[in-house]
């Protein structure tokens, strides 16, 4: 015959294969579903970090405008102060104008 195994052999042989390849599956599976809760904490984890970031930067960004808004209340009054006191000059001139006159 030239066959390696009796039959018996190569019954028991086709019988252990496919546990052998289920088993194959069955780990490949577990593996890639460990990869994948690997993958989504990960995702997880840097969501949480992006967010995070954006929350920091919102923070700078609004200290940055209070700054700024504080910033343009102290010119604006220091240009009304200015302001009234150019008038006061142009008025105190102009009354003495008219006495002069």
């Amino acid at each position: 015959m030239g066959a390696c195994c009796s039959g018996e052999e190569s019954k028991q042989i086709v019988e252990e294969e496919p546990t052998e390849i289920e088993q194959k599956a069955a780990d490949a599976i577990e593996a890639t579903k460990a990869i994948a809760e690997a993958a989504q904490k990960k995702a997880a984890e840097v969501t949480v970090a992006v967010q995070d970031e954006v929350a920091a930067i919102a923070e700078a960004a609004k200290e940055i405008a209070e700054g700024a808004a504080q910033k343009v209340a102290h010119i604006d009054q220091a240009a009304q102060k200015e302001g009234a006191e150019v008038a006061e000059a142009a008025e105190a001139k102009v009354a003495a104008i008219v006495l002069a006159a």
